[in-house]
């Protein structure tokens, strides 16, 4: 009987310390994925403005009414909230931003979007541009 509750109390110790040490590896996990969406949306930010400063988004830029996301992962992120657009009442166009690489767990966080600037009434694409990001890096262009 001695044997039987020391077995289990050897067990038990053991299943313990490994969860524990697996518990610091999960949260260092979880941690540097938030810091990866918060580092995504800031590279995606600097290059809208960048973008804007360089005159290479078109007047319409400045009429977006609505902002879609055709992604979970992103929707997930408020990524519609966080991003460097304005958006009027009375604006014409639709941005859409399409994430191409399905894969938001992908080990070396780059994601490709596209951009499109859509006619509201005619739902007509005004507007594409595709773009790199990385979440772990800055931009690349």
């Amino acid at each position: 009987m001695k044997k039987i509750f020391s077995i289990i109390f050897i067990t038990l110790g053991a299943t313990i310390i490994t969860l524990s040490l697996h518990q610091s590896e999960w949260s260092e996990d979880l941690s540097s994925h938030l810091n990866s969406e918060q580092m995504l949306i800031e590279a995606i930010n600097k290059d809208l403005v960048e973008l804007k400063k360089n005159g290479e988004l078109p007047e319409q830029w400045n009429s977006i009414k609505y902002i879609t996301i055709n992604n979970e992962f992103f929707e997930s992120m408020n990524l519609k909230k966080e991003l460097a657009v304005v958006t009027t009442i009375d604006g014409q166009y639709s941005l859409n931003c399409t994430v191409l690489n399905e894969n938001p767990t992908s080990r070396d966080g780059r994601y490709l979007i596209k951009f499109t600037i859509n006619e509201n009434k005619s739902n007509n694409q005004i507007w594409e541009k595709f773009r790199l990001y990385n979440s772990k890096k800055k931009p690349l262009k």
